[in-house]
């Protein structure tokens, strides 16, 4: 009698066994999708290995095999367990993370003739050295490096693997590799589900050389990997939000290790994470050293000087219009930088101050011009502005918080004459065809833009977040908002001695890195320590609730007089209601992710509730 065992798509740890009928025992093998009963339906499954033996009485039988051929070889089957006790999902999560949604979904596999063997090529010099970080603050050295690493997995007869954070840096990667690599056969993968299965099924049959993708990019399925490039390697986006929440930084460490296959990363402004591993002597660093001239920067006490008398100080300060007016003078260029989207960004009554917020989210409406409505910006629920207050029936609704269409309107009536124009991501030609431009972070991932001036607003909001990484946050905005700026950085901010401030206006990396790695040392934060989220999520908050706090004490008690691991918080969720559900978390702390990820899996089983969510973020962003 032979045995599978089969994993799914679930948040169930498994392996199930399954009985493999007569018919079937000379064509299945690891890898392969199949059809079988589970529960009181039909699903596919993935078989993760072979027995003769199991010691379950009573097992159904496998259905039938959707493939002639896995869909995923002994490699990713490891590397994909991996993923799963590094980051805290099912096998079953980990392995169909790296399937596009359509082969998740049942499509056929088109067969794949014959597969290249595990010994083809040959193990570049490169790879036997440590893995590279690239410090690069201009954003352009890069690419030579990138190209002669290339290269070098090429001529070796090895596939090269290619992250990049976004679409927009997307683009420009495969237009990186058309011009340097004429001829090489690349595959791109989008994670759109029309355009990712084709690019998934090239690299399936190891007909293109070349994958470049976003972060689910990093299961392409090569046989023999030889070099993997993670862009910009700091970028939040690289984090899964969606279970499992994977960091595929961190996945490409463990594929890098698993295939023996070198690994670059490079960013403006390199993640804690990485320069701690450059301290500990783990990986190799390289700064690049630009020879132009760095733009001048200025950061100014937006606290001080303020005009005294008057209701409110100026929102273009009179020095400031002078350098706006100087600058477009001059024929040059001015970027604005304001993260804030639409006009007002809090609404609120006059008469009892009742603040008017999404009845979905625990988020303020935000007031936009254009269409005169309010709008969250978390569910895109929006309504007119009420005539009277919906709590004390007052009539005045008073708007207060400025955003980008704010400045967009202050700006036309001071410059009446100058061409201005907001960028939001999606309109990539604002960036090049305006005198005055007004973006939202989203402009610091766009390349080739440079601007004579460029003005910050409002920074403080973003560094005084509740996030122990807003000050790394703003570091690299900063970076690469001064890598757009020709002659000079000008930052408005009421806390101008901080050393994320004092780094960027002596362009000295190290200063920040040196006290912000203390800091976090100090106060146990990663990347000394590791953080496990825990979000609970229903529709009723009583529920929700109770349901953290037994949750909370569920795990306490688990832990005993344990000291690697500590139940750090029970608290509300930021933002506490999202699309119409609560949200209440629970934040562990331990020095070892892995053994975190087994303790939770462990006892996590035991956590029963009706109608609550639970799920899990190891490393959360």
């Amino acid at each position: 009698m032979l045995y599978a065992q089969i994993v799914f798509g679930l948040p169930l740890e498994g392996p199930f066994d399954y009985i493999v009928p007569e018919g079937l025992r000379g064509r299945i093998r690891q890898g392969m999708r199949v059809r079988v009963p589970f529960g009181p339906a039909n699903r596919i499954g993935y078989v993760v290995g072979l027995s003769g033996k199991s010691s379950i009485a009573s097992l159904k039988s496998i259905q039938r095999l959707l493939d002639d051929q896995p869909a995923i070889d002994k490699k990713m089957l490891k590397f994909s367990r991996q993923v799963s006790e590094r980051f805290c999902c099912s096998w079953g999560e980990a392995i169909e993370t790296a399937l596009p949604e359509s082969i998740r979904r049942g499509r056929r596999i088109e067969h794949i003739p014959g597969e290249v063997s595990d010994g083809a090529g040959r193990t570049p010099q490169s790879v036997l050295s440590k893995p590279l970080l690239i410090h690069d603050p201009g954003g352009e050295q890069r690419w030579d490096i990138y190209a002669r690493e290339i290269r070098a997995a090429l001529d070796a007869r090895t596939k090269v693997i290619m992250l990049v954070p976004d679409i927009a840096a997307l683009d420009r990667a495969e237009h990186f590799i058309k011009l340097s690599f004429s001829g090489v056969a690349y595959a791109v993968m989008r994670r759109r589900d029309t355009a990712d299965t084709p690019s998934w099924e090239k690299i399936k049959r190891q007909q293109a050389d070349i994958a470049v993708g976003t972060r689910s990019c990093i299961f392409a399925p090569f046989q023999r990997t030889g070099l993997i490039i993670i862009d910009e390697e700091n970028d939040p986006s690289y984090k899964q939000e969606q279970v499992p929440h994977y960091h595929a930084r961190d996945a490409a460490f463990m594929r890098s290790s698993l295939e023996k296959s070198r690994l670059l990363l490079s960013s403006r402004a390199p993640s804690l994470e990485c320069m701690r591993l450059v301290r500990k002597g783990k990986i190799e660093y390289h700064l690049c050293v630009s020879g132009a001239k760095p733009a001048e920067v200025k950061i100014m006490d937006a606290g001080a000087g303020s005009p005294r008398g008057t209701v409110k100080p100026a929102f273009i300060p009179g020095y400031l219009q002078a350098m706006i007016g100087q600058t477009i003078n001059a024929s040059g260029r001015v970027l604005i930088f304001l993260n804030r989207k639409g006009f007002a960004t809090h609404c609120s009554c006059a008469s009892c101050a009742a603040v008017l917020k999404c009845p979905r989210c625990s988020i303020n409406l935000v007031y936009h011009f254009a269409n005169r409505a309010l709008k969250c910006h978390y569910c895109n629920f929006f309504m007119q502005v009420p005539q009277i207050c919906p709590a004390c029936n007052a009539g005045y609704i008073r708007l207060a918080g400025a955003g980008t269409e704010k400045i967009e309107s202050e700006l036309a009536r001071v410059f009446p004459h100058a061409r201005i124009a907001m960028h939001d991501g999606s309109d990539k030609t604002a960036v090049t065809n305006a005198d005055i431009l007004i973006a939202t972070e989203s402009v610091a991932r766009q390349a080739g833009g440079r601007f004579e001036l460029v003005v910050v607003y409002s920074v403080d909001n973003l560094l005084n977040r509740i996030d122990f990484r807003a000050s790394e946050r703003v570091f690299y905005l900063l970076t690469s908002l001064s890598a757009m700026a020709e002659k000079t950085l000008l930052v408005q901010t009421r806390i101008p001695r901080h050393y994320v401030f004092e780094a960027i206006a002596k362009a000295e990396s190290a200063l920040f890195y040196d006290k912000e790695l203390k800091q976090r040392k100090q106060l146990k934060f990663p990347p000394f320590r590791h953080f496990a989220l825990i979000r609970v999520r229903g529709r009723q908050e009583s529920r929700v609730r109770d349901a953290a706090s037994a949750l909370g004490k569920l795990l306490s008690n688990a832990l005993g007089s344990r000291k690697d691991i500590r139940v750090v918080s029970v608290n509300p969720g930021d933002p506490a209601r999202l699309r119409g559900n609560f949200y209440w978390q629970v934040l562990l702390s331990a020095q070892n992710a892995l053994i975190l990820s087994r303790f939770l899996k462990l006892h996590l089983r035991k956590f029963r509730s009706s109608g609550i969510i639970v799920t899990v973020d190891v490393d959360p962003q």
